[in-house]
């Protein structure tokens, strides 16, 4: 339960400093671009969190792989983050920062499964009409579940509207049932 706390802690801490400067957005890009690395190139992800290394060591290898790619404020964000021991929540304070802004600036993300792959259109038609129902901006990713036989089922903030073939049929079968025992 700390953990969750501390994850809270410091990515509404940098959602506020970022909001106040008015780069929400690129710490976003940039935060969401070295989790990437972090997660293409795990071993440079352990040194940066090994106690093997020193503070200053994992600073100065910070400096040396980021610094031309990220804002200083990161830089000095990632120089918190190792003095305070805490690198190893990166990847979930990373997750709390883009669940504030993305709170923040009214929009969800959600995913659609389907039995195939939908085309970028077709995605786009779903966003739009749920986006209208809900009242926010959603995206989605899609996502394959070769178990619908038709349609789809979209998960969104904790929701689920399922409007597949198999609901339907599960509808029609509990509604026979119904009727069957009624009729005997």
């Amino acid at each position: 339960m700390a953990e969750l706390t501390v994850d809270r802690v410091y990515g509404n801490a940098l959602f506020e400093v970022a909001e106040e400067r008015k780069c929400v957005e690129i710490i976003k890009s940039e935060l969401n671009d070295i989790q990437s690395i972090f997660i293409e190139h795990p071993t440079l992800f352990q040194l940066v969190t090994t106690p093997r290394l020193s503070k200053e060591e994992k600073k100065q290898m910070i400096t040396e792989l980021f610094s031309e790619r990220v804002s200083q404020e990161i830089i000095n964000f990632l120089y918190v983050l190792i003095d305070k021991g805490r690198m190893l929540r990166f990847s979930n304070i990373v997750h709390q920062y883009n669940k504030v802004s993305d709170m923040r600036q009214n929009v969800s993300k959600g995913i659609l499964l389907s039995p195939f792959p939908l085309s970028e259109g077709d995605i786009f038609q779903f966003e739009r009409k749920v986006s209208l129902s809900l009242g926010k901006e959603i995206y989605l990713e899609n996502q394959l579940d070769p178990t619908i036989l038709g349609g789809v089922k979209l998960f969104i903030q904790d929701q689920l509207i399922d409007a597949t073939v198999n609901k339907s049929l599960q509808g029609i079968l509990d509604a026979f049932g119904s009727w069957h025992i009624n009729q005997e």
